[in-house]
């Protein structure tokens, strides 16, 4: 009975002890973390967004999968490993703008602390900023933890130094949790390309097996406004202004799901089943019906190759002047709408006898 007695009160002694040992690990950590709260870091002061030319992030020690940004002609960003698709400028904003001043107070010191932050390199989010010389201006990891919903954990590369900033530079890369995945397409222009259609004076449409429509804007006189002719003419028959103007704002607004690789030829585009230029007073190109230019420059080019049955989807490239040209997979709906016969372009005929008052 004693010897039972004796257990029961070693066991308490045990537990207590043990409780003890944990109370002071965590007091000191907690020790090791507040005391430095107070202490208010700039890990990036006062970055010049125009100086930043390349942006590379990736998540954790996947650097092979990484999204890469980089600012082209004019300013303006692609996805370099989307084979130049266009980025939307205000994600590319958004995300600078939270970057430029990125400070704050001292969270931990140690390595030992980073997976409390998921913050190391293995599980964070690294974001490097390049300049034009592809020289690194800053390489940041991010921690997949917050500390509140709009604040994260930063530190710099390298360096054991962990902050809390009051900026959520991770919903910028459209992260939320700790699960979610890097995603370039949240980054992406799906928009094949902008125009502004009053620019346009000549449009060339050329569908498989038909006769070629071929259509020049007229300027205004004193007599009539602006309008187009078609050559050949029909006898008789005027140019409905609202159609090519819908026709033209059709072109102008196609999305496209995918982009794909330019260099294969699997497309079809050596059987193109339509084909469309588009010229303006700035870009009068060589066309399809061997009109020449004076400057010599090219037209904005489509070219609509094979139908994929699956993705009820067309192959669609797109040669703007000056470029090697874009492969897109895009929905039929966008290219059925461009499929017009030479009819519904024209106005409808004048039934009424003129003899009649």
């Amino acid at each position: 009975m004693k010897f039972r007695k004796l257990l029961i009160i070693a066991g308490v002694v045990f537990c207590l002890l043990l409780l003890a040992v944990v109370k002071n690990i965590i007091g000191k950590r907690s020790e090791s973390i507040t005391t430095k709260e107070s202490t208010v870091i700039n890990l990036i002061k006062g970055l010049s967004e125009g100086f930043v030319s390349k942006i590379i992030v990736y998540k954790g020690s996947d650097d092979k999968n990484k999204m890469s940004l980089r600012k082209g002609l004019f300013g303006k960003w692609t996805l370099e490993n989307r084979f130049g698709l266009k980025a939307r400028p205000e994600a590319v904003n958004s995300l600078l703008k939270e970057l430029a001043d990125v400070s704050g107070e001292i969270r931990a010191d140690s390595k030992e602390l980073f997976e409390d932050f998921g913050i190391s390199d293995v599980s964070g989010v690294h974001v490097i900023l390049k300049s034009g010389n592809d020289k690194v201006m800053k390489h940041i990891v991010l921690g997949v933890k917050r500390p509140a919903w709009n604040m994260n954990f930063v530190r710099s590369a390298g360096d054991e130094l962990v902050i809390a900033v009051q900026k959520d530079i991770l919903s910028r890369l459209n992260l939320y949790d700790a699960s979610s995945k890097l995603d370039e397409n949240y980054f992406a222009d799906f928009k094949v390309f902008s125009l502004d259609t009053d620019q346009v004076d000549r449009l060339e449409v050329k569908e498989a097996e038909k006769q070629e429509l071929v259509f020049v804007k007229k300027p205004a006189d004193k007599a009539m406004p602006a309008g187009w002719n078609l050559k050949p003419s029909v006898k008789g028959r005027d140019i409905d202004t609202a159609k090519i103007d819908g026709f033209l704002q059709n072109i102008t607004n196609i999305y496209a799901q995918d982009v794909l690789d330019p260099a294969l030829n699997t497309y079809g585009f050596d059987r193109p089943s339509l084909e469309i230029n588009l010229f303006t007073p700035l870009e009068k190109q060589s066309s399809l019906s061997g009109f020449t230019p004076q400057d010599g420059s090219q037209p904005i080019h489509l070219i609509v190759g094979s139908y994929l049955e699956p993705q009820k989807a067309y192959f669609l490239r797109v040669i703007l002047q000056g470029t090697r040209g874009m492969v897109y997979r895009v929905p039929e709906s966008f290219i059925q709408n461009l499929k017009k016969e030479r009819s519904f372009f024209l106005k409808e005929k004048d039934t009424k006898d003129p003899k009649k008052k």
